[in-house]
């Protein structure tokens, strides 16, 4: 199926039917249903993105774009951006605990990883 140009990293939701994948080239997030294999939408974000995880609950996406230094959240309920904020320099990877509190990004020019409050 087509998506935005770039597509890289995929991710899928851990309690609902959907796939998400970042697209380098484009700027955005490609939302895909997977009992139609149809996208539902495709979201932009920051220059470059590199990687993409769920929050355990699947109401949050994180997304790491590379070329503008930043983290993405985009809520699951209206494929909105609810916050985008500098994290490091290149950040290229994201990881979520599986209790939803922390979440950890790589910083490939830090050489750093840095550790996310997700509980507020």
């Amino acid at each position: 199926m087509p998506v935005d140009a770039g597509p890289h990293s995929v991710a899928v939701n851990p309690v609902r039917p959907l796939v998400a994948n970042v697209n380098y080239d484009a700027d955005t997030v490609t939302v895909i249903d997977t009992n139609t294999d149809q996208v539902i939408t495709s979201i932009p974000v920051g220059a470059g993105p590199q990687d993409i995880t769920w929050a355990p609950d699947g109401h949050f996406a994180y997304v790491t774009c590379v070329d503008a230094d930043t983290l993405s959240v985009i809520a699951a309920d209206d494929w909105s951006v609810t916050a985008t904020f500098p994290i490091g320099d290149a950040p290229t990877s994201v990881a979520v605990l599986p209790d939803g509190s922390r979440g950890y990004v790589t910083n490939l020019n830090d050489g750093t990883v840095r550790v996310l409050d997700l509980d507020g």
